[in-house]
């Protein structure tokens, strides 16, 4: 039986209040929801002024420069979609924030292309610092594109453009050219292999530590509107040149094939392989031949998860299960054991979301699947549980909430879609925790007994319990008078991974103009928390937004953990920051600083070492036959990295430029 309206399991709360101890030591522990505001602070002083109304023990913390000269900070957004993957503006790893200027540089780190001028903000003992520039620097790009970059932020992906003969920077001498960027500051060439380079390549996933650098040949190159980009052959094992295929290598190599078929068979001339999506950390690679998918597991082996023409609809975490769609039903293939099951037979399902493990499958029907359950021609909302062959009815959605975009079926087509990079999960309008057992999603159905007047209102599903919460309504009011959501994705960017609901499903975090509480007294959009263990919606913006500032107030990026909630404001939140004036913040649990300005870089488990990647040894090639562009010595070019003084960095960039050209398709990038 389910029950409507706000109702939260015993058990369940009780788990929650137990982890919330945790929190109350000021430690972010993942899978640990935050600290109950109710409870005594460990930074009580720091939460002065407007931090004082926060929940959880949060307090305001200022991520970008006090001084923005007028700039903007803006998501990674791209002129070209070339090279993007879903990307964390919040690393969920590091204490790192990624946010962008457009049209306009920072005056400091130097050396910007002030085109697009990506920076990393760095979270000190003293506060938050912008401590490089990740983009290319004007000499080396006038029109750099971003692409994605890795969950620790020390790996990214740029697209440089040559506008004309001799004007478009270093990057783009040769023509269009895709790069990697290291933690170093150098940029190489994404298509590297034994055989050669492949300039046209593009990046479709980084891993953690770079590990993994997947990028596929013959698709997302571009050379002229008349002719197609060439595809060289980078490794003996690969198919011949002109014949697409996806590698994976890691920035000192080797590069391996992904896109052999079983028994490592190289396809033939034409049998052009696509990336459709990878494992966290890579090991585990999906890919198309012919309409037919494949999965590459550990770069040793390659499975046929299908032979009939099918569409991708994810691959889990840890890579164990594959999900796809053929002719309105969908499949689980299990990796391990190579088993198949299938949800529905009904030939009209769509797929809403799919857990991070894959043990949970959200999609919609419009027949009956379970009894007399749903309207039959209406949009069902279900669950699918693969281990026990199970399908649930969750509630009978509005017809609008699966048409247009977002939408609750964009799932299959925009978010797990490669094939477009400017896709991504930005245009999911549900969440679900990694188990998958809470679904928050959003609708214009009417699914408690609070009357929503057809606004999109934000639900939380929980499976164990089988019950439905209204998030965004104000139990104070009689009615919604405004929609909600989850993520501007019209702002932020399709590819943007924003947490709008934390990993152990007890935090939901979103955005709506209505005021859900008190303290809410302007008329622009707000940012709210709801908690599973609080009456009502919180503030975490200020709700009190002056008249003339009012249009901003953006979630920006949150933790898994939720215990950083990333946004941007006009508001002066805390006394250095400009008015008016844009910026961000992180409303954080256990945060906030003294007011001493000095920054010292943060040190112990709290922080992650910045992987080395060093140049290749060319006199002990990786790869068989040679490994880069010709021959470069093993010392790799470092000028603009955070050492000397700044007139020692101008010069050593000027004296190395022409000899790092494009030698092994690595060149130095400037840093701060």
């Amino acid at each position: 039986m389910r029950l409507l309206g706000n109702e939260v399991p015993l058990a369940r709360r009780a788990k929650a209040l137990a982890a919330m101890l945790f929190c109350g030591l000021g430690i972010s522990v993942v899978g640990a929801p935050p600290p109950s505001s109710a409870a005594s602070c460990p930074n009580e002083a720091f939460r002065g002024g407007w931090s004082a109304h926060l929940p959880d023990c949060r307090a305001y913390e200022l991520v970008t420069p006090p001084n923005m000269n007028g700039r903007v900070p803006r998501t990674i957004e791209s002129a070209i979609a070339y090279n993007l993957f879903p990307t964390e503006l919040a690393s969920p790893v590091r204490n790192s924030i990624l946010f962008m200027t457009s049209g306009g540089p920072l005056s400091e780190p130097s050396g910007p292309n002030g085109t697009y001028d990506i920076y990393e903000a760095v979270r000190g003992s003293s506060g938050w610092e912008t401590v490089r520039r990740v983009s290319p620097s004007g000499e080396q790009a006038v029109f750099p594109n971003a692409g994605g970059v890795s969950s620790d932020h020390w790996y990214d992906l740029t697209n440089a453009v040559k506008i004309q003969e001799g004007s478009g920077g270093s990057l783009s001498e040769e023509g269009v050219s895709n790069y990697l960027g290291n933690p170093d500051g150098s940029f190489e060439l994404v298509g590297m292999g034994s055989l050669g380079t492949e300039r046209f390549a593009q990046g479709r996933f980084i891993g953690p530590g770079g590990e993994h650098i997947i990028f596929t040949t013959g698709t997302g190159g571009w050379c002229s509107l008349s002719e197609p980009c060439p595809i060289n052959q980078l490794e003996p094992n690969a198919p011949p040149s002109g014949t697409a295929a996806v590698y994976d290598r890691s920035p000192d190599g080797p590069t391996r094939v992904v896109s052999l078929l079983p028994g490592n068979q190289t396809p033939q001339a034409e049998e052009n392989a696509e990336y459709a999506g990878s494992s966290d950390n890579g090991d585990v690679i999906a890919f198309k031949i012919a309409g037919k998918l494949y999965v590459r597991v550990g770069n040793a082996r390659t499975e046929e998860v299908t032979a009939d023409f099918s569409a991708f609809a994810g691959i889990s975490q840890d890579g164990r299960r594959v999900l796809y769609l053929r002719d309105g039903n969908i499949f689980t293939f299990d990796v391990g054991s190579e088993v198949t099951s299938q949800a529905n037979s009904s030939e009209d399902a769509e797929v809403v979301n799919v857990s991070a493990d894959g043990s949970h499958v959200y999609f919609v029907s419009r027949s009956q699947l379970v009894g007399s359950s749903g309207a039959i021609g209406e949009p069902n909302l279900y669950l699918w549980t693969p281990a026990d062959d199970a399908t649930e009815f969750i509630a009978t959605l509005s017809p609008q909430d699966v048409e247009g975009l977002p939408s609750l079926t964009s799932w299959v087509s925009w978010v797990v879609d490669p094939e477009n990079s400017s896709h991504g999960p930005g245009a999911d309008p549900s969440r679900t925790t990694p188990g998958g057992d809470i679904l928050v999603f959003e609708s214009r159905a009417q699914l408690t007994g609070y009357p929503t007047e057809g606004h999109i209102t934000i639900y939380r599903y929980d499976a164990d319990a089988q019950t439905i919460a209204c998030v965004s309504c104000n139990f104070a009011a009689t009615q919604s008078t405004a929609d909600a959501r989850l993520e501007n994705a019209f702002e932020m960017g399709f590819p943007i991974v924003i947490h709008n609901l934390s990993n152990d499903g007890h935090l939901v975090f979103f955005e709506t103009p209505e005021a859900l509480a008190s303290a809410d007294t302007d008329e622009g959009n707000d940012i709210y928390e709801w908690s599973s263990d609080a009456d009502g919606p919180t503030l975490i913006s200020s709700g009190q937004t002056a008249a003339s500032l009012v249009g901003d107030n953006t979630i920006f990026g949150v933790t898994p953990t939720g215990s950083d909630v990333i946004f941007r404001t006009k508001d002066a939140l805390l006394s250095a920051a400009a008015p008016g004036a844009p910026a961000l913040y992180d409303a954080r649990v256990g945060g906030g600083f003294p007011s001493a300005p000095s920054f010292q870089e943060c040190a112990g488990s709290d922080c992650q070492e910045r992987p080395a990647a060093g140049a290749p040894d060319l006199s002990s090639p990786k790869s068989s036959t040679f490994w880069g562009r010709g021959n470069v010595g093993r010392a790799r070019h470092r000028c603009g990295r955070r050492q000397g003084n700044k007139h020692h960095r101008r010069n050593c960039r000027g004296k190395h430029r022409k000899k790092q050209r494009h030698q092994s398709g690595r060149v130095s990038r400037g840093t701060k």
